[in-house]
């Protein structure tokens, strides 16, 4: 049969055969390692290749063009977007990827893979005038024909790039460092005379000044999946008519929304840490431009959640809804990895606007049942993965004055669970900063039940401190943190240290304690992170391999059942965008395919550029022999994405398969 005759775009009905999916490496992918391993093997280049058995995807024509380039130009980059990219944009059919290139005029330039419609260009020289080059790419590697977009960097001619978004705030912070007293370089962000960080678990988040193009930003780093970690600061959101219907507003200019993980900005009227479910928790329904209330949240509780999804707003008990929604809301372009956007929260009399880059992209009929809240930014990665979230700018309306000046904290209480009350303490005397007038006993709990959490005790030593929730009325709601809070008596601060601190409660002893920490007033405030974010990764990142079989109709099948063979298709996604999550994107070379370790099939997935994303099918035909290859019993199907750079690790996935 010739290479042309085993091209097929869909099968015909016919026999099936099911798979049990096990995404781990075995003894074909490490038959393949040693391959690769092999002397003088450099730049990899795949040839197209197919048993008698497999008949090759067939990649159809080559993808459109991206449609119209959209610039918009910051102090030392530019981002850059198209299709999906654009509100409203449209995805360019067969695209799989995009290559980008850029270049001062008369000039040097560069040039980058992505997946997804949008892209910064960081490290350009301010005043400087750059034409950009978009194509789209297919899952083969074709280009569409280029469209084209220029900008300059720090805006138009060279002048300073628009702060005007600044205006309506009285505190903006914009992490860009500075010197201490005695003039030395003084970098480590966040500054903690102006922010708090609270976790369940600092452990997971590594925070500091950007460096490189990363350089004027406050650069997470997050290692525990959905683990919330909040940024609380100083000052408050205080409401006030601010003409046109306006109270008051929250900025944020962040690349949280496209790191797979998730931006919650709380507005809680009480000294709440962390409040609520995970923020990547399932979200409540909602009808368009309403809130859905949570009961996990405090009462009065605003929360709005910005994520590669749509923005969705929350409310915990006890918020008034206006009976009317402000105004429409576009449809929100696709988020993208590494690209910031300015996220405006915006409380208004007729109800909450939420802003992306100044346009309208959610609302709710929600209205602020307080004059002054809290501002906690939540940050939170994927599920079981990581996230790296770098933060430009934060402002809030309503004054720069700080809620509490002059607070450091100790943490007191290691993760466990409530006790009983006899309880021995477990040693661990707490310092008493000099100076401390006042001090705050602050702590996370996860109640195991709905049982209202009103029995706690702190106990110093011989005293004993009632604690209430850190803003009353809220419900225990299990797996939701409730926020506690004592205070602890002044006369106890007299002494150089404070006796070991217990969270006692004779009938909940189930409940979780998250942490506790004593935050001590009248004192000059202390850095609680000390470890910077790592630097990103000095090779690019390979995009994610996934793969599943299905059957002659290219319908999914149940997992271990075995099927009598016959036509199979071994469906191979590439995941562009996960890859782009994790540091620069590396091109593939190729996608091989091999069955019980022998090669089976091989398609070139770099015809122009190397691609980044793309579906491939490949139809297997499975024999009626009882013997062989195609015996009864289990067979492995491995995957092998080989990258155009012989530098990057090559990414493969395992699948196992029962024949009878």
């Amino acid at each position: 049969m010739g290479r042309g005759a085993r091209r097929a775009v869909a099968l015909g009905a016919a026999g099936v055969l099911v798979t049990a999916v096990v995404v781990l490496r075995g003894s074909a992918a490490d038959d393949l390692d040693a391959l690769l391993a092999e002397p003088g093997r450099t730049a990899p280049v795949v040839e197209e290749f197919a048993a008698t058995n497999v008949t090759l995807p067939d990649p159809g024509p080559p993808p459109e063009p991206p449609g119209p380039v959209q610039v918009r130009t910051e102090p030392d980059r530019l981002q850059v977007a198209w299709g999906p990219g654009l509100p409203g944009g449209r995805q360019p059919e067969r695209a799989a990827g995009y290559q980008v290139r850029w270049s001062e005029r008369g000039g040097h330039g560069g040039e980058v893979l992505v997946a997804e419609p949008a892209v910064e260009l960081p490290g350009l020289a301010p005043g400087r005038a750059y034409r950009v080059q978009v194509r789209s790419v297919d899952a083969v590697g074709r280009r569409s024909p280029p469209a084209f977009g220029s900008g300059t960097p720090g805006g138009t001619l060279g002048r300073e790039p628009d702060t005007g978004w600044q205006q309506p705030y009285g505190f903006v912070d914009g992490f860009d460092g500075g010197f201490d007293a005695a003039g030395a370089d003084d970098t480590a962000q966040p500054d903690p005379a102006r922010w708090r960080v609270a976790s369940a678990d600092r452990f997971c988040l590594r925070a500091g000044a950007g460096t490189g193009s990363d350089a004027g930003r406050l650069v997470l780093a997050l290692d525990c999946g959905t683990t919330v970690h909040t940024l609380m600061p100083a000052v408050p959101l205080r409401l006030a008519p601010r003409g046109s219907g306006e109270l008051g507003r929250v900025a944020v200019l962040t690349d949280a929304a496209g790191s797979a993980g998730t931006l919650s900005i709380d507005l809680v009227p009480g000294p709440a840490d962390v409040v609520g479910v995970d923020p990547g928790a399932p979200r409540p329904p909602a009808a368009p431009g309403t809130a859905a209330e949570d009961p996990a949240l405090p009462p009065g509780t605003v929360r709005v959640l910005l994520g590669e999804a749509a923005p969705t707003v929350r409310t915990g008990p006890g918020v008034p809804r206006t009976g009317t929604v402000p105004g429409p809301d576009a449809e929100p372009a696709r988020q993208a990895p590494g690209v910031t956007h300015r996220f405006e929260v915006v409380l208004r009399d007729d109800g909450l606007v939420v802003l992306r880059d100044g346009v309208a992209v959610a609302v709710a009929d929600v209205r602020a049942p307080w004059t002054q809240a809290r501002v906690l930014l939540g940050v939170a990665g994927p599920p079981g993965g990581a996230a790296r979230i770098r933060l430009d700018a934060v402002g809030i309306s309503g004054g720069a004055a700080p809620e509490a000046p002059g607070r450091t904290e100790r943490d007191v209480v290691r993760p466990g669970r409530l006790v009983l009350p006899g309880t021995a303490p477990e040693p661990g005397a707490v310092p008493v900063p000099p100076g401390a007038t006042s001090a705050q006993l602050r702590a996370l709990l996860r109640p195991a039940s709905a049982d209202p959490l009103d029995d706690l005790t702190a106990v110093i030593g011989t005293a004993a401190v009632p604690v209430r929730p850190a803003v009353p009325g809220t419900a225990a709601v299990p797996g939701s943190v409730y926020p506690v809070l004592a205070d602890v008596p002044a006369g106890l601060l007299s002494a150089p240290e404070l006796p070991p601190v217990m969270l006692v409660s004779p009938a909940s002893p189930g409940t979780e304690v998250r942490g506790a920490h004593l935050l001590f007033g009248g004192v000059a405030p202390a850095r609680t992170l000390t470890d910077p974010p790592p630097a990103l990764p000095a090779n690019r990142a390979t995009p994610a391999v996934r793969v599943q079989v299905l059957d002659a109709a290219g319908r999914r099948l149940e997992p271990g059942r075995p099927r009598v063979r016959g036509p199979m298709v071994v469906e191979v996604r590439v995941d562009g965008a996960d890859g782009q999550r994790r540091g620069p994107l590396a091109g593939l070379a190729g996608i091989e395919l091999w069955l019980d370790g022998q090669r089976v099939a091989a398609v070139p997935t770099a015809r122009d550029v190397p691609a980044v994303g793309g579906t491939h099918r490949f139809v297997v035909r499975t024999t009626e022999r009882s013997a062989g290859p195609h015996s009864a019993g289990p067979h492995t199907v491995a995957v092998r994405a080989i990258p155009a750079d012989p530098g990057v690790e090559s990414r493969h996935t395992e699948v196992t398969l029962q024949l009878r």
